[in-house]
């Protein structure tokens, strides 16, 4: 090869594309592409209208299962929370009367325990000088039934004391509630007896011991039924 011979050809270079052409070339693929999964749906077997309505189906089978959860736990906490309400209010209920019954029993008690310590006082004192006005104070403790027995007793019991000119004070040592309910009471209480009389210069000391059983009256107050040296 001379050095005259001219220098080959430079290899022809690409031509660039336009942005119109290339607009062009990217619908063409997508075209294709839109042909190739419309040939695969056309080869596939047709779906049944039973798979199609349960594929439609299944979302709001979904919604309403998880709404009739929904409304399911609710009225279950509202029974739970209004027998939890009833319950508290029964409970509270017998609470509330327990208590009430447990105060009435207790105020009673205090008011029977008075009222012996009180009788069981008079009946063990009295003088021969005021006789009449100790035993109707005795008297006015004691149901009328009882009233009557012990008229018959100091009836006898008095002319006795006139003569051997006997006095005596009692005083009460202790007391306390053997049964008690709203209208009964059973109460013993420890009595201490100082006697005197014409036949010695000496007191003697009496310790006895007494059983009183009470009435409750529609008043409030508590009256004696019976009284018993035990």
């Amino acid at each position: 090869m001379s050095d005259d011979a001219p220098p080959p050809p430079d290899p022809a270079k690409p031509i660039p594309l336009t942005k119109a052409e290339r607009l062009e070339a990217k619908a063409a693929r997508l075209r294709e592409s839109e042909a190739i999964k419309a040939a695969q749906l056309a080869s596939a077997p047709p779906a049944s209208p039973t798979a199609l309505s349960t594929r439609a189906l299944v979302p709001w089978i979904a919604v309403v299962v998880v709404l009739v959860l929904a409304l399911l736990g609710t009225v279950i906490y509202a029974a739970h929370q209004h027998t939890r309400a009833s319950d508290a209010r029964r409970v509270a209920a017998r609470v509330s009367t327990s208590a009430s019954v447990a105060t009435e029993l207790d105020g009673l008690r205090d008011s029977a325990l008075k009222t012996a310590r009180t009788v069981a006082a008079s009946f063990g004192s009295y003088s021969y000088k005021t006789l009449d006005a100790d035993f109707a104070r005795t008297r006015s403790y004691l149901t009328p039934s009882f009233a009557a027995n012990f008229n018959q007793l100091t009836a006898s019991l008095g002319a006795l004391i006139t003569k051997d000119k006997g006095e005596t004070v009692g005083t009460v040592q202790g007391a306390g509630i053997q049964s008690i309910t709203s209208t009964t009471a059973v109460v013993l209480v420890f009595l201490d007896q100082k006697v005197t009389s014409a036949e010695s210069s000496t007191p003697r000391l009496d310790h006895n011991r007494l059983r009183l059983t009470m009435a409750l009256q529609a008043n409030g107050h508590w009256l004696v039924s019976k009284l018993e040296l035990i």
